[in-house]
């Protein structure tokens, strides 16, 4: 007798397009919207599947079924919890590794500049971005648990401007995943919300499936 193979998941993301189901619509939004560089906030409450969309949104295949080429677009996936202590150099540097941990993943060549170890100065990483767009690449940037970076005490108005600066000048977009909308996530430092990185979003809100998507996921 064949194992009896549990086709449902219970505990983490899924990383498998052929284990994702169903948010056609909130797929083919986010990633219109991303390919005009346009940042988009998803919001939904925990467990609804948020760090799901963000892995099937960044998923090569996936996206370059909605006109994003994955020789041109590349998806940098960021975990917020991980830089809650963290100070606005030393986020730049986590920044720079998983940037170059998707450059490689992706077949990329690495940054043309050389990073030594340690908190990265912003003039520093925008001259690594900027490189790279140089090249014809579109950054994404997905920062899963948005939430993390609004905790940070370390972080003011200033490093949320400077993350705009570069959707201003060079082809990079953001991702944020949060369970509010994030112009009303608490903040450690409340005159954060100055920065007018934050008018820059289009929400994406994650519900609950629809009655029909629900039974096809059963089935």
């Amino acid at each position: 007798m064949e194992p009896v193979h549990n086709p449902f998941f219970h505990r983490g993301p899924i990383r498998q397009r052929d284990h994702f189901f169903g948010r056609q619509r909130e797929v083919s939004q986010a990633l219109g919207l991303l390919r005009r560089l346009q940042n988009v906030a998803v919001v939904g409450q925990r467990r609804i599947g948020k760090t799901s969309l963000l892995f099937h949104l960044a998923d090569p295949a996936i996206h370059a079924d909605h006109g994003l080429s994955p020789a041109e677009y590349l998806f940098v996936y960021v975990d917020g919890e991980e830089l809650t202590e963290l100070d606005d150099g030393q986020i730049r540097a986590v920044l720079a590794e998983e940037l170059a941990a998707a450059l490689e993943a992706a077949g990329h060549r690495g940054p043309d500049v050389a990073l030594s170890e340690g908190p990265l100065e912003y003039r520093t990483f925008r001259h690594v971005v900027r490189r790279l767009t140089q090249r014809g690449l579109k950054l994404v940037f997905c920062f899963d648990e948005f939430e993390g970076l609004g905790a940070n005490p370390h972080l003011g108005p200033s490093f949320f401007s400077s993350l705009r600066g570069l959707t201003g000048q060079l082809d990079v977009a953001y991702v944020t995943a949060s369970r509010t909308p994030i112009h009303t996530l608490a903040y450690a430092q409340p005159e954060t919300l100055s920065s007018p990185f934050f008018n820059t979003f289009a929400p994406l809100y994650l519900g609950l499936f629809s009655d029909e998507d629900a039974q096809g996921l059963v089935e």
